[in-house]
């Protein structure tokens, strides 16, 4: 009979190829919300469009994850973000496609700023209403 051993007292995640610990170097993975948060902040309303700083942090959030991401476009203020996550050829591939520009907000009533990305908490259920 083999030796039964205990199981490991931390078991790492399987979605990820690399545990890495945080440091000052290598800062901790902003979770879900802080995400939104930063990509609903970065003012890309259209006109005049100006998704840049926003392509920028999304190809930043993509790189430190390790999958290789580039701006292409022929206009510098909106580029597109491209990157590609090889697989391993047991399905068939699949896009991802989205826009970062956003409606103007000028005429609609907010209880907050649009772009602040305020994460409220309802009082009266148990949904986080973004606003």
């Amino acid at each position: 009979m083999a030796a039964q051993h205990p199981p490991p007292a931390h078991t790492p995640p399987t979605h990820t190829a690399e545990v890495r610990q945080p440091s000052a170097a290598n800062p901790p993975t902003p979770g879900v919300a802080e995400l939104l948060q930063a990509l609903i902040r970065h003012d890309t309303t259209n006109p005049p469009g100006n998704e840049r700083a926003c392509a920028q942090y999304c190809q930043s959030v993509l790189n430190a994850a390790g999958i290789d991401a580039r701006l292409l476009g022929a206009d510098a203020n909106r580029p597109n973000l491209v990157s590609r996550l090889p697989g391993r050829g047991a399905a068939p591939p699949l896009l991802l496609y989205g826009h970062l520009d956003v409606v103007p907000t000028v005429a609609q009533p907010w209880d907050v700023p649009p772009l602040r990305a305020a994460n409220r908490t309802a009082t009266s259920g148990d949904a986080a209403r973004w606003t």
